[in-house]
């Protein structure tokens, strides 16, 4: 029976194969929500301890070939658990990252994350290589360092990324040692290569953060909007906007301000940050010219994390002239959280505005 079962899957290794993929991308999709509950951090090294398991056999079973024994009855599956680990974990991956910061600033990464998740599928022939399996279970672990770390130290900025760097330069090399105690021959046949790899993903990641092309995991944007007004109310944040039209159903903030003499311009926004975390955040005020955006203003503020709509914060901006303005929320080293550009038209014009609790 069993027999029967490991040749249908070896006749159909590439309708398994999609399908160790699409089940991997689904169950994360439905069961990911907060990076800070035990639950995700669970299924996340979860599944990275299972493309650990799949990379060891994988290369024990390549190195020995044996033949008659229990081991080679699973061969036709490892290459499935593998891929069905690492798809996974890039889609769990793709999900938290995607959610922080924005396509604007962030889509290289965000790019190169989606390449690795549908790419999954298409690398089945290439991950017969050592140094190739390597560097891309590389790329996912260091990239689950820089997610988690942040939450389980409860602070972020360059020290602990460069702290995660180096904590996934030694799980690396623990990996490397494990699979030389079982496929020696294949480890130090790409030994060298391997570790050009591995050095040259982890300087190319210091070369995405400190660009500000990496996302600012583990925070991300709720919710941004442009406003005539914010009040602190103690039972929320009172927003005062201009009433949408029938039809902008979806509008919850300003798009046009029709500014008047003595009012300022207001930005409300809400980011989310792991429970018991605690970071400076600043809001960018700029204002469009033909030589492009200038600054008119940065604003610091304190977040504390753990609120589930995000925490809320608001700033203004005075010295109002005609034109497009925008709010970029970003971390105090500049990363990019999110933003909201709209346009202001001065002078006395008819308005109906409007005011809610957020």
């Amino acid at each position: 029976m069993f027999l029967s079962i490991r040749e249908f899957v070896q006749q159909h290794e590439k309708w398994f194969s999609w399908g160790a993929f699409l089940t991997g991308f689904t169950w994360d999709n439905f069961t990911l929500d907060r990076i800070d509950q035990l639950l995700d951090n669970v299924i996340l090294i979860g599944l990275l301890t299972v493309a650990t398991i799949g990379i060891v056999l994988w290369n024990r079973l390549e190195e020995k070939k044996e033949t008659g024994t229990r081991l080679t009855l699973i061969q036709p599956f490892v290459p499935l658990l593998f891929q069905f680990a690492l798809g996974g974990l890039f889609s769990g991956l793709l999900v938290f990252y995607s959610r922080s910061g924005t396509i604007v600033s962030a889509w290289p990464f965000l790019l190169l994350l989606a390449a690795l998740l549908i790419g999954n599928e298409f690398f089945r022939h290439r991950y017969q290589g050592v140094t190739f399996q390597l560097s891309i279970y590389y790329i996912a672990l260091l990239s689950l360092c820089v997610l988690l770390l942040p939450v389980f130290l409860n602070q972020m900025g360059p020290g602990v990324f460069l702290l995660s760097s180096a904590l996934s330069l030694g799980l690396i090399v623990a990996v490397v040692e494990l699979l030389k105690r079982f496929a020696p021959t294949r480890v130090t046949r790409a030994y060298r290569s391997t570790i050009v790899a591995v050095v040259g993903i982890c300087l190319a990641f210091q070369g995405l953060y400190f660009t500000n092309i990496l996302p600012p995991i583990p925070l991300s944007l709720k919710f941004i909007g442009a406003f005539h007004d914010v009040e602190n109310t103690g039972a929320g944040y009172r927003v005062t906007y201009e009433k949408p039209a029938w039809w902008e159903f979806w509008r919850e903030s300003d798009t046009v301000i029709h500014w008047q003499e003595g009012e300022a311009l207001h930005c409300f926004a809400s980011v989310f940050a792991p429970t018991d975390l605690t970071t400076r955040i600043q809001h960018r005020w700029q204002y469009q010219t033909d030589a492009g955006w200038h600054d008119r203003g940065t604003i610091p503020y304190r977040i504390i994390g753990g609120r589930d709509g995000g925490y809320r914060g608001y700033t203004f901006a005075e010295n109002v002239a005609d034109g497009r303005w925008r709010c970029r929320v970003e971390t105090d080293r500049g990363q990019l959280i999110g933003l909201r550009t709209f346009r202001v038209e001065v002078g006395e014009q008819p308005r109906e505005l409007v005011s809610e609790l957020r």
